[in-house]
């Protein structure tokens, strides 16, 4: 159970506006100056102190309490059944990967020392990034750009699945449903409304490629996002070491790629296949016009970071002679 931060009754307390400050600075400060303005006022205003002894319980796996933790001093772990613990210290946030998901929490949350936290609930966490469109954006961005640094450290597969079996299907042009499909098909589009998604492809440049043909090159502008609907593309990534397939309803380079300036990877066609680029302004519009698309890409994103860090944290893991 939290404690109120508690105060000396000797001296006064600071002033609400002087707390506010100190919690928009810590915002920024684990979130690279972001947010600002309006949103970092919304989120600090709504935030309360919380404070665990060192082997205190802050939520429990199944629980439904709606919160997230913004840990400001101290070190938590974060354990479930099957899977290797995750451990992680200050300044860091707990409990926002099964909000974005709309989930029950999904591992314990116990305070490895003892924790101070700025404590969050959904509701108000929601408000915020749908008031307020450039916070929601740049925490898509930063979420998929931390998702790929982590990407690149699990050489040789980046984490990435392989692409289940595919009906030997040859591969021609789509129609209107079969571009709709092949977008919901994607994990961060999945939850996405039909609506935004058929507007989505109705905008699609539809591009059919031969078997060992080039789609883009490392360097490349990244213009658009680049969905499989057809076939199977393979990435290459030289230093460190990333091999990867994809196939129907897929990004290529996973939801990451919302991130990228230039395309990291040399992406070629393994066998026939057609892809659909998606502008990225075409895809912003969406997201600024489709809330629930912003729910959706956070979503997507929070379950390839959950998947990543799992498969770091058994790399971790000490072997036994």
């Amino acid at each position: 159970m939290a404690r109120e931060q508690g105060r000396d009754r000797a001296s006064a307390p600071p002033p609400a506006t002087l707390i506010t400050l100190e919690r928009e600075l810590f915002l920024r400060s684990i979130a690279d100056g972001q947010p600002r303005g309006g949103a970092a006022l919304q989120l600090a205003r709504a935030m309360r102190d919380a404070s665990f002894r060192a082997g205190e319980t802050i939520y429990r796996a199944g629980d439904f309490t709606r919160l997230l933790h913004f840990v400001t001093h101290g070190e938590v772990e974060l354990t479930a059944a099957n899977v290797e613990p995750w451990r992680l210290q200050a300044p860091a946030v707990i409990g926002v990967l099964d909000i974005n998901q709309r989930r029950a929490y999904s591992r314990t949350a116990t305070a490895l020392t003892d924790v101070r936290a700025l404590v969050l609930r959904e509701d108000d966490w929601f408000e915020a990034l749908e008031e307020h469109f450039e916070f929601a954006r740049t925490s898509m961005v930063r979420l998929a750009d931390d998702v790929h640094k982590m990407r690149l450290t699990v050489s040789p597969s980046g984490g990435f699945p392989e692409p289940p079996p595919q009906r030997d299907e040859e591969p021609h042009a789509l129609n209107l449903q079969e571009r709709t499909l092949a977008l919901r098909g994607v994990a961060i589009f999945r939850t996405a409304g039909i609506q935004a998604l058929a507007l989505l492809a109705t905008t699609a440049r539809e591009r059919a490629l031969r078997a060992g043909e080039r789609l883009v090159t490392r360097g490349d502008p990244a213009t658009a996002l680049l969905v499989v609907a057809r076939g199977t593309i393979r990435i290459e990534h030289e230093n460190p070491v990333i091999r990867a397939r994809f196939g129907p309803g897929s990004l290529v380079g996973g939801g990451a790629s919302i991130s990228f300036e230039t395309h990291p990877y040399t992406a070629e066609a393994e066998s026939a296949a057609v892809v659909l680029e998606l502008h990225r302004e075409d895809v912003i519009d969406a997201l600024e016009d489709h809330v629930e698309m912003i729910h959706a890409t956070l979503a997507g994103l929070g379950h390839e970071r959950e998947q990543i860090m799992n498969e770091l944290a058994r790399r971790a893991k000490p072997t036994t002679a």
